[in-house]
């Protein structure tokens, strides 16, 4: 499958996570399962290959309700995570060694603030259908984006 053909147009649809009927479309994920893992050191570095057994694409309509609320919820816990150390570590302890972990959590945040809603709807809809394919043998999932950054030695098709 062409990994840029992965949004369907906008439209009003009956949402597979919330199960409301709202505008959305449809995100595609890609699924799979690690077949084996090896390491091995290159000059001083660790080098880890892993490979996939691919088991295809799925499509699952996603509202732009859910899809929003998913980029706020991944804002707003770091966000609050990092506020919560700050004043912990501050005020309690007057330590400022509390910065840095408030600030990881905060280039987190800004990491999700980035992600595409393409990427954050094929989440979505990965999530929606992980339990039925982890019950038949698949224990990963892929955005579109994610799925084209595998090397073809990585993954063989089912």
């Amino acid at each position: 499958m062409n990994t840029n053909d992965t949004l369907g147009a906008v439209t009003e649809i009956s949402c597979e996570r919330c199960h409301r009927r709202r505008t959305g479309r449809a995100y595609v994920f890609y699924y799979g399962r690690e077949q084996s893992s090896s390491e091995r050191f290159v000059g001083g570095n660790r080098e880890v290959t892993t490979r996939y057994v691919i088991g295809g694409s799925q499509r699952v309509e996603v509202c732009d309700d859910c899809v929003k609320r998913r980029r706020l919820k991944g804002v707003l816990v770091p966000l609050g995570a990092a506020l919560a150390i700050l004043v912990f570590g501050l005020v309690w302890h007057g330590d400022l060694i509390c910065v840095v972990p408030a600030f990881i959590l905060f280039l987190w945040s800004l990491y999700v603030l980035s992600r595409s809603k393409q990427e954050r709807g094929a989440n979505i809809a990965y999530d929606v259908r992980q339990q039925a394919l982890e019950k038949q043998g698949w224990d990963t999932g892929w955005s579109p984006d994610e799925y084209s950054k595998l090397k073809p030695a990585d993954h063989r098709p089912f």
